[in-house]
This record gives structure tokens, sequence and C-alpha cells, in this order.
């Protein structure tokens, strides 16, 4: 659990917070970019989902010991706003701190379409298919079910003061 502590720290020693969640049109669709440890508040891969991402891509550098959270925290946040998502991740060791790698893009299903090696730098090439992304977000409607916007600003001004 300190490794967590120590690499949130280290990141905002070389990285502002932004306040904004722009969204790159591209040819192969649009594209939500994420930095870490955005993957940990929903609400930021939400709202690119909201705003018109199709695929989010994730850069990082998780430490070895913390790969479980990311198991987790992956398929769900693919999953639950019905994108690719693609995790870009540090494999090896810089100054005596080892990242786990295991890049991978997962489907909105939540599983893994292609994965990389686990500790060790690799490359890998996959697709994805923005048709069936479409097909499934009209099946599953959870970008457009039960918005409560004010409910979510009560929650928000609450735990600003923390």
């Amino acid at each position: 659990m300190g490794n967590y502590l120590v690499v949130n720290l280290f990141e905002r020693s070389y990285c502002e917070s932004g306040s904004s969640f722009p969204i790159c049109e591209t040819k192969i669709g649009n594209i939500g970019m994420q930095v870490c440890y955005d993957l940990l508040f929903p609400e930021a891969s939400r709202i690119a989902a909201l705003k018109g991402a199709e695929v989010l891509v994730n850069i990082s550098a998780g430490i070895v010991g913390l790969e479980i959270g990311y198991n987790f925290f992956l398929p769900a946040r693919a999953q639950e706003n019905i994108v690719y998502l693609i995790y870009v991740n540090i494999a090896g060791e810089q100054k005596g701190t080892r990242f786990f790698g295991h890049s991978r893009i997962i489907h909105p299903s939540g599983l893994p379409t292609v994965e990389c090696n686990i500790e060790k730098e690799d490359f890998k090439v996959a697709s994805v298919n923005l048709e069936e992304l479409e097909n499934l977000r009209s099946l599953t409607p959870f970008l457009k079910d039960r918005r409560s916007p004010e409910v979510y600003k009560e929650i928000a001004e609450e735990f600003r003061k923390l």
C-alpha cells in the first residue's frame, strides 16, 4: 500500500491536475486521453465517454505489486462506459522501481482483446471495431440511462471540502 501513495505523490511532482477532458477526433474514432492516475477516478472515463470517446487511451507507470487493482479497473472502465480501453504501461525497471508492463486493449465487454507480456517490453497490434461498439451502445444504454447530474453536483461539492 505504501507504493501506491508514493506513486501518486510522485506524479504530482511533475504533473498538474487538468480541468477538462478533451476528445481527439481521428480517422480511427474519437479518442479520450488519460494519464495513469486518471484511471482510478470513474468520473474521468465517464465524462470522456459522454463527450463521445469511443476509445480511451491510458498511458501509465503501474508498478509491480499494484497490478491486481488494474486488473479490476481496466475492464470496469471499458464495460461501464462501453468503450475500448487501450492501456499502455511501462515495463521493466527504472531507478530501482519495477513496472509491471502488461499493456492491453480491453473490449467494451470487459474482456481483453490483446495483451502484452508482464514485466517485459512487448509490442502488439490489434483492431477495434467501432461498428460493434455502436451496436453495443444501442443495446446497453449505460451512457443514456438515469442521468441525475443534480445528485452528482451535490456529491462533488461535499467532497471538495476534503
